[in-house]
């Protein structure tokens, strides 16, 4: 369909915990519900367009292959699931000490970094204890 979602719409989809186009096949309900007709590419082009516009942050897992859309656009770090590919907030202090450090070794100019933590989530740990 070519109907659009609001930016509270979007907001609200990108508050999933993970939105991997290899793991949303369609629309979620919550969103099917408002928009019965609607696509998943038109879901993920007002996604992108949200965040090419600053209201959400599109994060790009490099070779995991997932896309996530996250509402907190503050400085954060991530943990991404090895396993179920879920993308979980990590609370942490400030790590823009990280650019300085590596400046330190490098002879050109760090702009920024983009850092995330990887493994096995408490949920695909605990299967994983279950079967041994």
């Amino acid at each position: 369909g070519g109907e659009t979602l609001s930016p509270l719409s979007g907001m609200t989809l990108a508050k999933c915990p993970t939105l991997g186009r290899e793991n949303l096949k369609s629309p979620p309900p919550y969103v099917k519900k408002d928009y019965p007709h609607i696509s998943l590419g038109t879901v993920y082009r007002n996604l992108n367009q949200l965040a090419e516009a600053g209201v959400i942050s599109k994060l790009q897992f490099g070779s995991l292959g997932i896309d996530h859309f996250d509402y907190d656009t503050s400085p954060h770090q991530h943990f991404v699931c090895t396993k179920c590919d879920s993308v979980i907030d990590l609370p942490m202090g400030d790590v823009s000490y990280i650019d300085a450090e590596a400046s330190k070794h490098f002879d050109g100019l760090i702009q920024g970094h983009k850092l995330y933590f990887c493994g096995l989530c408490k949920k695909c740990l605990t299967k994983q204890e279950n079967k041994q």
